[in-house]
């Protein structure tokens, strides 16, 4: 029963981070809007295409980082539980 709960306790903060993540990923996006005011800057459309293809390079990239980060969380919160949950019980005190 203790390993089970120590595996919960771990899941949770697991989650935690990950929506936290998450959060980062999605504040540092929308913190970004520069973007939007060089869009307007933009005196033709072979300007407009290439800051375009920048931003699109940029977002790409930005989330795949993230995701990456991400999952190093969940593969680590996963090894934890199982490792509680494999654990000979320890007697009480």
């Amino acid at each position: 029963m203790q390993a089970v709960l120590e595996s919960t306790t771990v899941i949770a903060g697991g989650l935690q981070g990950v929506a936290g993540e998450l959060m980062r990923f999605a504040e540092s996006r929308a913190e970004n809007l520069d973007h939007l005011n060089r869009l307007g800057q933009c005196r033709n459309l072979h300007d407009l295409l290439a800051l375009q293809t920048q931003v699109v390079r940029d977002n790409l990239e930005a989330f795949l980082q993230s995701a990456q980060r991400t999952s190093e969380r969940t593969t680590e919160m996963a090894r934890t539980a199982v490792d509680r949950m494999s654990a000979p019980p320890t007697a009480p005190r």
